[in-house]
């Protein structure tokens, strides 16, 4: 629907990772996809950027078990990256 209405598709991954990444790529992404509250890894990352996805990072990103965001956020280049709070749920 987003694609044929020229409209962003932000998407809320929750541990479907290669299942959702493999969907963009068979059905073809639209031009703006951001994937909200960000859970990938850094290999996902790199991905996601090769593919021009924007990732989107909240507060759980500073979580003393969240390196794995960390590291995702270390690679994803700053244009693609973007910043979001889900407060009260999650840390602003």
């Amino acid at each position: 629907i987003a694609k044929r209405h020229d409209r962003t598709l932000v998407i809320h991954d929750r541990e479907a990772h290669e299942d959702v990444l493999r969907v963009l790529k068979e059905e073809g992404a639209p031009e703006r996809t951001v994937f909200h509250c960000y859970s990938g890894d850094a290999e996902m990352a790199e991905i996601c950027a090769r593919e021009g996805y924007y990732l989107s990072f909240a507060g759980n990103v500073t979580f003393k078990n969240a390196q794995n965001l960390r590291d995702a956020l270390a690679v994803a280049p700053l244009d693609l990256v973007l910043v979001e709070t889900d407060a009260p749920f999650l840390t602003p």
